[in-house]
């Protein structure tokens, strides 16, 4: 039990979990598992590591564990900075799906899920089809 509520504290406040696991070994642990990086709600991690390299690799383990937030972000990343169309909006409309089909209701129904959908039915809709 208590390592569910370290587990639901580490993916809902990212900033404090870098902190608590330096200092404690539960949270240590945590940050070793898999569901952790497919569940940690990104949108609220700013560059709060300093280092810019860590901070990628950081984000790119939760993208690899296939991490929502993670795949809508770099979508954006790719399709806004990068300019790279087709490729970020896959990662957007891949994301959007996952969503979708999720069963976890909290993260379906999360209000930063919305412009996930609505960029992802636009995009469809006004893409060219091939």
């Amino acid at each position: 039990m208590l390592h569910k509520i370290r587990l639901e504290v580490a993916t809902s406040h990212l900033r404090d979990f870098g902190s608590a696991r330096i200092a404690f070994y539960g949270f240590n642990q945590i940050g070793r598992e898999e569901y952790f990086y497919r569940s940690a709600d990104l949108f609220n991690l700013n560059d709060w590591i300093d280092e810019a390299n860590a901070l990628r690799t950081f984000r790119l383990r939760f993208y690899q564990a296939g991490n929502l937030e993670a795949i809508y972000i770099r979508g954006m990343y790719e399709f806004f900075v990068l300019h790279l169309l087709d490729e970020g909006r896959e990662k957007i409309r891949l994301a959007g799906a996952l969503q979708e089909n999720s069963k976890d209701t909290e993260r379906k129904n999360r209000r930063n899920f919305v412009g996930i959908t609505l960029f992802r039915r636009h995009t469809d809709e006004t893409s060219p089809r091939k």
